[in-house]
């Protein structure tokens, strides 16, 4: 097998496809351009919603332990296997490292999942319903701008409601709660065998799609991008201020949308990778992180906790991919931060840990978003 390629090429952003949730899609169409241009030059997808630990600023690290050439190299690395031929990322957040690979490599398999269902079914409504889906954050954008700061205030709240009362609604369906009780229990084929098949897969066409328009309106007018839920998984997060929210860049969700097309996505834990995972394959973890300060638990992007017994699990986990020959890749906040902290350090001894500056951009005040420290922990050493 031959390494991932790279492309110059630009995928044409309209589906050729439809598919259920958990289905890989084909590569859409490309045009093959034979010029000298920079990848970079050409239009990148990038993330289409702000997400709590994003990695747009990490990507020039990050970039050193792809393990196939990439359009920032152009040359094979010290550390390439050439059979490497899938990417996996079980916590899919933002995007960030996913669209940066597709925009400048051809991995032939691409996997992504999460638990949150409802950032999953944006993933696949964005993936499937493209223009269906711009055309309803065109209208909430339409209804949004205009409006003065009360009145504003007053269509977040609205929106958030609905938003709400829909989970609300859908968790009366006794197939439902079974399905989420199901994917709870973490580590354990149950939620094997559950995953992709929770929460908003099992809703209407048009639920979907209200839900994803919902949740990147909510993103983009909350306060600071965060998602945050309570223990009843109700979204509940305060409105922002912020004065042009780009509730509906359609030219970015096009792009977007052209790299989905050849990705397999899951509403699952991150334990039901493993199916996608062996010698042939990179994957990246960027599971929630171990709060820094006891005011920066954020973690909560799920109604489930992702604790240090959750962190312990994760790292027994990676142990078990490493033995399978695949190369890994994990982000962490780094607790040596605030206080003298090994954690990490002893949860993965054995391990490359490479400790990388990052600033911290979710606070309430702006003298908290400086520098800090973040952990790059890999099965492989990076290059240089």
């Amino acid at each position: 097998m031959s390494v991932p390629k790279c492309t110059d090429s630009q995928t044409d952003a309209r589906p050729e496809h439809k598919a259920r949730h958990t289905q890989g899609r084909k590569p859409g169409r490309t045009q093959n351009r034979k010029s000298a241009a920079h990848t970079s030059d050409l239009p990148q997808a990038r993330p289409f919603l702000k997400w709590v630990g994003g990695k747009s600023q990490l990507l020039p690290e990050l970039r050193k332990y792809y393990p196939f050439a990439t359009a920032h190299t152009r040359t094979k690395k010290p550390h390439t296997k050439t059979h490497i031929t899938r990417y996996v990322e079980p916590f899919a957040g933002g995007g960030a490292v996913l669209f940066d690979i597709l925009n400048h490599c051809e991995p032939e398999h691409v996997y992504l999942s999460d638990r949150n269902a409802d950032l999953v079914n944006a993933y696949c409504c964005l993936r499937d319903q493209p223009e269906a889906l711009i055309a309803r954050l065109a209208a909430l954008q339409e209804e949004y701008l205009p409006l003065g700061a009360a009145e504003r205030k007053a269509c977040y709240l609205a929106h958030r409601d609905r938003f709400n009362a829909m989970k609300l609604q859908q968790g009366k369906q006794p197939e439902l709660q079974a399905a989420e009780q199901a994917v709870q229990q973490a580590m354990t084929q149950t939620v094997q065998q559950t995953a992709g098949r929770t929460d908003c897969a099992t809703l209407t066409p048009a639920a979907q799609l209200e839900r994803a328009a919902l949740l990147i309106f909510l993103n983009k007018t909350c306060f600071n991008g965060l998602y945050r839920v309570n223990r009843k998984g109700l979204f509940n997060v305060p409105a922002g201020v912020s004065a042009s929210p780009a509730i509906c860049n359609a030219e970015n969700l096009r792009l977007v949308s052209a790299r989905l097309q050849k990705v397999s996505i899951a509403c699952a834990d991150y334990t039901a990778c493993a199916d996608h995972v062996d010698e042939h394959t990179f994957v990246y973890f960027d599971p929630p992180y171990r709060p820094i300060s006891p005011s920066s638990a954020f973690t909560a992007y799920t109604e489930e906790s992702f604790a240090e017994q959750e962190q312990k699990a994760l790292a027994a986990f990676f142990a078990m991919l490493h033995q399978r020959g695949a190369l890994l890749l994990l982000s962490n906040s780094d607790p040596g931060n605030v206080c003298e902290d090994d954690f990490f350090d002893r949860l993965y001894a054995g391990f490359t840990i490479r400790r990388v500056a990052a600033r911290r951009m979710i606070n309430c005040k702006a003298a908290g978003r400086g520098e800090i420290r973040e952990l790059l922990i890999s099965n492989f050493a990076p290059s240089e």
